[in-house]
């Protein structure tokens, strides 16, 4: 005897429940968002103030939609009351990122 794994079960599935089914399966392939410690978000904001300082172009991986973005660049403005930080590109583009989609600074 072989098995026929769900072959044998969708015949009987009402187009709700298999339509319910594939939502769920997209839902599981999509990528989770990395989440930081204390020690994490306190070392980013170190380097951020690092680069900062010594006006040296820095690296910044970020969360965008649904994946991990960077940008390179030198930071012209550090986070305040609006929680974004500014980076000015090699091409003079300026990017604002959220601070708390920040995930690494190289």
């Amino acid at each position: 005897m072989q098995y026929r794994g769900m072959i044998k079960w969708t015949q009987m599935a009402i187009p709700e429940h298999l339509e319910m089914i594939r939502k769920e399966r997209e839902e599981k392939k999509k990528p989770i968002r990395p989440q930081l410690d204390e020690q994490e978000l306190s070392e980013i904001g170190y380097l951020i103030e690092e680069k900062i300082m010594y006006e040296e172009p820095a690296t910044i991986y970020y969360w965008d939609l649904e994946s991990v973005q960077s940008v390179t660049g030198t930071i012209s403005e550090k986070p305040g009351m609006k929680q974004k930080l500014a980076i000015l590109t090699e091409d003079d583009i300026r990017v604002c990122i959220e601070y708390s989609t920040i995930l690494k600074v190289n």
